[in-house]
């Protein structure tokens, strides 16, 4: 949210913050859909929205994926990141189709094959190994993560899905795009 200058969580793309947006998605593959939040976003959340607090036992994308884990250690966890404006019902769908449970993680693809951990299944033990890691060092991203590991690849029909917004020009863009995307 730094290079964003606002919080990314509470950006509108589809006339409401888009972590509902997405939380709205994920009520229909999921059966619970918890918030990641650092301790000063949960009082701008709406308040029947479930949400797990960071404990800060990691860096970055890992703090919030591995904070999940630690609450509920025997479940799957659907990792969906909040700057992903383009993502739609479709994709869920089709990554919750194509899971696969014995693998690591079912994560989305560019053609390129660079994979997107944060629009992605974690299976439980990819995430106890990855609890693991952390303890012994806490600076390896999800991506370097997830290359060393055996994940089911799929590939979105239309790669804009998974454009993430980080800065004010790329959101200025995506609004650009977004009233021209089906």
């Amino acid at each position: 949210s730094s290079r964003m200058t606002r919080d990314k969580a509470f950006i509108q793309y589809h006339k409401k913050p888009q972590y509902l947006h997405i939380y709205y998605m994920l009520t229909q593959v999921c059966k619970k859909v918890f918030v990641s939040v650092n301790l000063t976003q949960t009082e701008k959340l709406a308040s029947h929205i479930p949400y797990i607090v960071d404990e800060n036992n990691a860096r970055g994308p890992f703090n919030g994926i591995l904070s999940a884990h630690l609450k509920f250690p025997e479940v799957s966890w659907f990792v969906m990141a909040c700057d992903l404006p383009f993502i739609d019902q479709f994709h869920i769908d089709q990554l919750v189709n194509k899971r696969d449970p014995n693998k690591a993680a079912t994560t989305y693809c560019s053609y390129d094959d660079k994979i997107a951990p944060l629009i992605a299944i974690w299976e439980p033990g990819t995430l106890l190994k990855a609890n693991e890691k952390i303890f012994f060092n806490n600076n390896f991203s999800v991506i370097n993560f997830l290359k060393n590991e055996d994940v089911e690849r799929v590939y979105p029909k239309d790669e804009k899905t998974m454009m993430n917004v980080n800065t004010l020009d790329q959101y200025s863009t995506a609004k650009h795009v977004l009233q021209n995307f089906p």
